[in-house]
Order: structure tokens, then sequence, then C-alpha cells
């Protein structure tokens, strides 16, 4: 068991020190900023220490370790009246060998319908996206005879 966990630990050092490769597309807003999930937000946010349900996997990937059952968890938004936000998660529990924990899905993403492009030839409309795919994971392992939580997410934002 311990060798699987400092193999855990080698692979998650991996991933968070593998270069991130992106392109500037000009300003915008992540849609993670407003909250990830009703009850996150209804704690204002606190919900990072505590990730003990669906949204574990959108707020802290290490929380999944502790899930013991399956989540179905969603939440939809009309902001001022124009901006739509969704927000939907799964996670299941998974065993590996003796490793148990969690994976998840995630989907966040805000959107705003026919905003107004003027231009010297009239007035056009478009629709302005803005959205995140998650997927992640989260095991407990005794590294040095203490348990920890390791948890890792990749998030695709587009």
């Amino acid at each position: 068991m311990k060798s699987l966990a400092v193999w855990v630990l080698l692979f998650e050092l991996l991933i968070v020190a593998a270069p991130v490769w992106g392109r500037n597309i000009g300003p915008t807003e992540d849609p993670t900023k407003i909250s990830l999930g009703a009850r996150p937000l209804g704690m204002g946010g606190a919900f990072v220490a505590l990730s003990d349900d669906g949204y574990a996997g959108l707020n802290n990937p290490a929380g999944l370790a502790e899930l013991k059952r399956p989540y179905l968890s969603s939440m939809y938004a009309s902001l001022l009246g124009d901006v739509n936000y969704t927000v939907g998660t799964v996670t299941l529990p998974v065993q590996i060998n003796e490793l148990k924990g969690s994976l998840a899905i995630g989907f966040a993403g805000s959107s705003i319908a026919s905003l107004i492009n003027p231009s010297q030839s009239g007035i056009t409309y478009f629709d302005y996206y803005n959205n995140v795919w998650l997927v992640g994971g989260g095991f407990p392992v005794s590294l040095f005879d203490h348990p920890i939580n390791f948890g890792s997410s990749l998030k695709l934002f587009y």
C-alpha cells in the first residue's frame, strides 16, 4: 500500500509540475469565480475546507477522497436577468485494488444571449459563452503512517 501511495504522490507532483499551454483570447471572466454550487454559494464561498458533497470535485478535489456514495449535483441561476449560470457534477465512488476514493465530472458555464455589436454597417447581435469542463479524482492514502487525502483535477476552459 505504501508503494502505491508513493506512486500516487509522484503522479500528483508530475501533474502539478506539468507546463500549461494556453492562448490569450482577450479579457474574459472565469465562470468558477461566481461560485461552484448552491451550497458553497450559500456559505459565501467558504466551502473549500469542507468539500464533503458532489461539488467537491469543483471546489477541492481532495475532498472526493471522503465521499462514500454517488452524487448528482446541479444549480442554475439567472443573474440580474441577463447572465445564465449553470453548474453540474456527477461524482462516483471507485475502488482500485485497496485504494477507495471518488471520481468526478463537472461543468460550470455562464452565458449572455443577444449582445449588441454596433458597427458602421449596422447593428448585429452575438451570444457570449464561457464554460469550464472538469475531470477529477481524490483518494485517501497513508504516507509515513499519516492519513492524507490526495486530489487532482483537469479543467478545460473555453
